[in-house]
């Protein structure tokens, strides 16, 4: 089984902000992340840096969007169970 939690709406590598994302990840102590993307113009690394991802849980960060652009992007936090 798949959970997921929304956040919307991204905007650019500033998705929900990246902030939102990494508030996110931090107060859940994620450290193992898995960055799935679709159509977006940045890499999975780049946004990892960003991110800093620190803890002993694990997750899967799919980020879904327009070629061109990020401003209609979203952004799922999955895990499975």
């Amino acid at each position: 089984m798949i959970t997921a939690n929304l956040i919307n709406p991204p905007t650019a590598l500033q998705l929900p902000s990246t902030k939102l994302i990494k508030q996110w990840l931090r107060a859940r102590h994620i450290g193992q992340l898995e960055i799935k993307k679709q159509r977006l113009p940045f890499s999975p690394s780049e946004l990892r840096k960003q991110l800093q991802p620190q803890g002993d849980n694990r997750i899967r960060l799919i980020i879904l969007g327009e070629a061109k652009s990020c401003e209609r992007a979203i952004a799922i936090m999955a895990e499975r169970e």
